[in-house]
């Protein structure tokens, strides 16, 4: 019988292995072409005030250019703080970038003391992921955090990722949580 668990940790493990292989000016290249997708996007949508993003790590796609532009826009933006030793994930306001620090998986998150917000009070959330399928799953590095945050969260979710972490199909447990658009270089997915 098929064991999900390990079926996903294979593709974790092949599709980390294949993004860190990519030449860093490649990485910005695309990373460029994805954002400038994700704010063509954003336009289209009315009323959002705040904006829940990641901050990237082993060449993840960028979400930099979108946080000038949402500050720019006055739009809020939260960032993810990982609490380890309760599994838990909140989300805090950034209002400059250089105001984060190297905490939890050596990955950039709002300083002690930074404002909370509600997972209610957030418009969107952009996704990170090791791979998506069409269907709009994603593997992450496997603790859970966005899928435990995504079955509280009524929030339109958006993975950013590039067009070689798409799949036809991934393994899917019964925990897991899709997103309801995906956003890559060449296109965009909208979920049904």
């Amino acid at each position: 019988m098929p064991n999900p668990s390990s079926d996903k940790q294979k593709l974790r493990q092949r599709f980390l292995e294949e993004r860190l292989a990519y030449p860093p000016l490649e990485i910005k290249k695309k990373s460029d072409f994805v954002q400038k997708r994700f704010l063509k996007f954003l336009k289209t949508v009315s009323s959002v005030k705040t904006v829940a993003l990641y901050a990237e790590c082993k060449n993840e796609v960028s979400t930099r250019e979108i946080f000038k532009h949402l500050r720019k826009k006055k739009i809020r933006v939260v960032y993810p703080k990982i609490n380890r030793q309760k599994k838990t994930m909140a989300f805090c306001e950034v209002k400059n970038l250089k105001s984060m620090k190297h905490a939890s998986y050596a990955i950039l998150e709002p300083k002690p003391g930074a404002l909370s917000v509600a997972v209610q009070d957030i418009d969107m959330v952009v996704v990170p992921a090791i791979v998506f399928d069409e269907k709009g799953h994603r593997l992450g590095y496997g603790k859970g955090y966005y899928d435990r945050l995504l079955s509280d969260c009524s929030s339109k979710t958006v993975g950013l990722a590039f067009e070689f972490q798409m799949v036809k199909h991934l393994p899917r447990e019964q925990w897991d949580r899709s997103v309801h658009m995906i956003i890559t270089e060449k296109k965009m997915r909208t979920i049904q």
